[in-house]
């Protein structure tokens, strides 16, 4: 089988360019999962965190459609690729270091473990 990374649901007159077409969107997607569990977290303490989640949310959505929809421009950034390979990296280990101590948090307040 070929190493061919081009999907079918590409958009017409956009080549595949393996990991780094899709950085752009895979670090607004992390930033947002982040965004929203570091929000979620604090959310008992802080009324009206509700709100600022879903205008979180929709800024990052359009965010998001303006990087796709000038996707051409964002590619022909010089080291702008790696700059995006690396904010992604240390993006997943904060997120799931984050993800780690919710689920630790939750399971001792279940009275599960002690601490």
């Amino acid at each position: 089988m070929g190493m061919d990374s081009s999907l079918p649901f590409d958009p017409p007159g956009i080549e595949a360019r393996g990991c780094g077409a899709r950085t752009s969107n895979s670090s607004g997607t992390l930033r947002l999962g982040m965004w929203i569990l570091i929000c979620m977290a604090h959310a008992p303490q802080y009324p009206g965190v509700t709100q600022s989640v879903g205008i979180g949310l929709a800024t990052m959505m359009a965010l998001d459609f303006l990087v796709m929809y000038f996707i051409d421009r964002v590619m022909k950034t010089p080291g702008l690729t790696i700059i995006l390979n690396v904010l992604g990296s240390a993006l997943v280990f904060v997120q799931a270091a984050l993800a780690i101590n919710m689920m630790l948090v939750a399971l001792k307040s279940l009275g599960l473990i002690q601490s």
